[in-house]
């Protein structure tokens, strides 16, 4: 290590001295912190605190070790010496933050689809009618944004791999089933065919027929994909 940087020896903050830079002020990690808790912030900390752990000398067993043990010590590698150090800790205030940004951001779209749904009046309407107590057909469709389909049973009892044979899906949804997407794979995970089932009637079952022979449909499985107005999917898989 350059003889630029240099311990001062003092054994309970273990300091270090920082050349040109206020060259008799004693800088420790807390004031470290202090100083660059805004503009580069961490990165800077994170290059000074090489500084700032003890160095092991002349140990067999440390000698050239890297990395993290435990949720304490992490050992690190400078100018062919191994320091050690205290584990870093994640600041569980940037993680609050990210999820936060994440929820502000979603919440937007739901504002932009709900601003979108009402300004068509049937679909304004039926919104109108899904409503709950005190709630009016803007919030309801801001709620469905948020709210998924639900992919129930998959009945694959009338589906044989012949033509014509087909699957049926129960699928239910707090507003509106938009499509339902059925794919047919054999026994090797190859696609034998996929399309969109069609709902029977007014019920909340859909079927999907057969337009493939499937010879080898023991052992293959069936993906069906439910899709609600606002674009939420839910997948669910059936095994033959």
């Amino acid at each position: 290590m350059s003889n630029n940087w240099r311990k001062t020896g003092l054994s309970k903050k273990r300091q270090c001295e920082i050349p040109n830079r206020r060259r008799n002020e004693i800088l420790t990690y807390s004031s470290l912190e202090k100083r660059y808790s805004s503009g580069l912030k961490k990165g800077i900390i994170h290059n000074l605190i090489f500084f700032i752990m003890s160095r092991i000398k002349d140990n067999l067993i440390t000698t050239g070790l890297s990395g993290k043990l435990g949720k304490q010590i992490v050992f690190r590698q400078w100018s062919g010496e191994t320091f050690l150090a205290k584990a870093p800790v994640v600041s569980q205030s940037s993680v609050a933050s990210e999820l936060a940004k994440e929820h502000r951001l979603l919440f937007k779209e739901a504002i932009i689809y709900a601003k979108k749904a009402m300004n068509d009046p049937e679909l304004k309407k039926a919104y109108k009618k899904k409503c709950k107590a005190r709630q009016n057909a803007y919030a309801r469709a801001v709620q469905d944004f948020f709210d998924a389909p639900d992919v129930g049973e998959i009945d694959l009892s009338k589906y044989t791999g012949e033509l014509d044979s087909f699957v049926r899906v129960y699928v239910t949804d707090g507003f509106r089933v938009d499509e339902v997407r059925v794919r047919i794979e054999n026994g090797q995970g190859e696609e034998v065919e996929a399309g969109f089932a069609e709902r029977e009637g007014t019920t909340d079952w859909w079927r999907f027929v057969a337009g493939v022979q499937n010879p080898l449909s023991e052992g293959g499985k069936v993906i069906v994909t439910a899709y609600d107005l606002p674009g939420n999917g839910t997948t669910k898989e059936a095994n033959r």
